[in-house]
């Protein structure tokens, strides 16, 4: 396979990601304006059963953080490769 035909699918990638990566940053600040607290206040208290928020909410709050990191993480490394791919 050409390089180029690698840029392109590494760059379709890399769009991929960063739409998945927009859409639950944006599910993060909706969660955080609806319970008025941070990301990092509720994985804080996440274990305190004095937090205003119903189990299924925290499994979903939770779950958005984690997926948000493996995103973010896939991102880097598709921008790596792609970079490593350019110097070539």
């Amino acid at each position: 396979m050409h390089y180029d035909e690698y840029e392109i699918s590494m760059g379709r990638e890399i769009n991929f990601c960063r739409s998945v990566i927009k859409r639950l940053k944006s599910d993060l600040a909706k969660k955080e304006q609806r319970f008025a607290m941070t990301t990092q206040r509720f994985l804080a208290a996440s274990g305190e059963e004095l937090l205003p928020v119903e189990k299924k909410d925290r499994e979903r709050w939770q779950n958005d953080y984690r997926q948000l990191n493996e995103w973010q993480s896939r991102l880097q490394a598709y921008e790596e490769a792609l970079a490593m791919v350019k110097r070539q």
